[in-house]
């Protein structure tokens, strides 16, 4: 820098530092583009996050979708269980009717045999009687006063 002026090397030295004040410049506004990128990023996984969270939600919805579905055929199930059973109870009904009528056929069965045997006793008893009639009535022909004949 031989033969310059001392203004000249003052200003040599102001336009060195304003070089290096324009490229510190540069550099921050670089810094302040990384940090708006930065930011975005930041944007960009918190609406991850959330869209982690909503198919999380989604899931948990699916399985609460499943769990309705097996409570419907669990409740469908219970539903046939009680027709199931009502249809026990009217058999158990049934069940219960023919042995009421057994029973009553069993009465009958028994008066059957009771009127048979009345009946046998009442023949018995009027052929008795028409038997004792017709001794008497030959007993009476050995007086003469019945004819016998055969009756």
């Amino acid at each position: 820098m031989a033969g310059r002026s001392p203004t000249g090397r003052v200003a040599v030295k102001q336009f060195g530092g304003c070089k290096l004040l324009a490229e510190q410049f540069a550099a921050c506004n670089l810094l302040a583009e990384q940090f708006a990128a930065c930011n975005l990023l930041a944007e960009q996984f918190a609406a991850c996050n959330l869209l982690a969270e909503q198919f999380a939600a989604c899931n948990l919805l699916a399985e609460q979708f499943a769990a309705c579905n097996l409570l419907a055929e669990q409740f469908a199930a219970c539903n046939l269980l009680a027709e199931q059973f009502a249809a026990c109870n009217l058999l158990a009904e049934q069940f219960a009717a023919c042995n009421l009528l057994a029973k009553q056929v069993a009465a009958c069965n028994l008066l059957a045999k009771q009127v048979a045997a009345l009946v046998k006793e009442i023949m018995y008893q009027k052929g008795r009687s028409i038997a004792e009639t017709r001794i008497l009535k030959c007993r009476g022909s050995l007086f003469g006063l019945v004819d016998c004949g055969g009756n």
